[in-house]
Formats: C-alpha cells, sequence, structure tokens
C-alpha cells in the first residue's frame, strides 16, 4: 500500500496504471468519472437520496458505475454529514455479497453521532443469519450498542420514529408516524 502511495503522490493517477497492461486496472474506477459524479451531485442534485440520483444520473447522464460505488462515493464525500443533519440513520446491509458501508463508513458516522441500523436483507428465516455478518463489519468499525438503531428497546425505538427520523428533534407528521408505527408492529 505504501508503495502504491508514493506512486499516486509522485505521478497521480497515471501511475496506477497496471504497467502490465498499460491501462487501469479493472478494479479501479478512474478518477474523472468519479469526480464527474461528484460534481454533478453537488452542482445540480443536491438534496437528492442516493437511489434516485443514481437512477438519473445512469439514464441521463451515462454514468457507468454500480450503485454500490457511486452510494460509497457520496458517502465519502460528505453524505454522512448529511445524514446527520437531516436525522436520517444509515442501513448496513449484512449480506455477504452487499456488505454496502465498510468498516470507515461505519467509523465515519459513529464520529459524526449517526446511527447505524444492521439489516439483514433477509428473504427467508435462513437469511436471518446474514445478521453475524453486519454485526462483524459494525464492530470492525468500532460500532457499539449506542451506535446501533436496532438495538433499542421497542420503546425507544418508537419514540426515535415519533420524534420524525432518528435523531432528528422535529415533530413528525402525524400520517408519518403512523406509517412507520404499523410498520414496527408488524
Amino acid at each position: 500500500m505504501r508503495r502504491w502511495r508514493a506512486r499516486y503522490e509522485a505521478g497521480g493517477p497515471v501511475a496506477l496504471y497496471d504497467r502490465r497492461r498499460v491501462r487501469p486496472s479493472r478494479l479501479q474506477a478512474p478518477a474523472p468519472e468519479v469526480q464527474r459524479i461528484l460534481r454533478l451531485y453537488r452542482e445540480r442534485f443536491a438534496g437528492w437520496n442516493v437511489r434516485h440520483f443514481y437512477r438519473f444520473a445512469r439514464r441521463e447522464h451515462a454514468v457507468r458505475l454500480s450503485y454500490s460505488f457511486v452510494k460509497l462515493a457520496l458517502q465519502e464525500a460528505g453524505l454522512v454529514r448529511k445524514a446527520r443533519a437531516r436525522g436520517i440513520a444509515l442501513e448496513l446491509n449484512a449480506h455477504p455479497d452487499r456488505l454496502d458501508l465498510t468498516d470507515t463508513h461505519c467509523r465515519m458516522a459513529k464520529e459524526e453521532g449517526v446511527l447505524v441500523a444492521i439489516s439483514s436483507d433477509a428473504h427467508t428465516t435462513l437469511d436471518l443469519e446474514n445478521l453475524r455478518f453486519g454485526v462483524g463489519q459494525a464492530r470492525r468499525g468500532w460500532l457499539e450498542k449506542a451506535d446501533v438503531l436496532n438495538t433499542r428497546p421497542l420503546a425507544e425505538l418508537r419514540r426515535i420514529i415519533d420524534r420524525g427520523q432518528a435523531g432528528d428533534t422535529r415533530p413528525a407528521s402525524p400520517r408519518r408516524a403512523a406509517r412507520v408505527r404499523r410498520r414496527v408492529r408488524a
């Protein structure tokens, strides 16, 4: 890793090209493309949620990077801070093929005071075992019980929902609070 960093500092992104093939590694996204996506979000789509932004950017602006990559790039660029300001909890998808929040992002969420909800992405009861992968990811990010939304007792979880959103102090609209309460009861 030190060599890669030294190569990057000495020659920029071009220095990271795979020297055997004289082209970028297929595992790396082109830096100009990532910068274009971040600029597009900041200048024209600020405040959009990631899924809507991604769908629109893919359709209208020919973005070819994966949804997960775009989501992580936006989170690293400060979306986590916006989540705290809006009172939104981040979801750590615990399915082993997805694990979309890395340990680094979990750590950033903790430092910013953003709650993280660990989701099993279960489609069958057997998939509930995937929670262990999410818990492991959260532990690597130094998350504690107080940092995870779904470790709360039901009464406290309802209180958080009634306030509006995770960590938000504004009151929720009665319609939204009732809709979310119905989901929690089930």
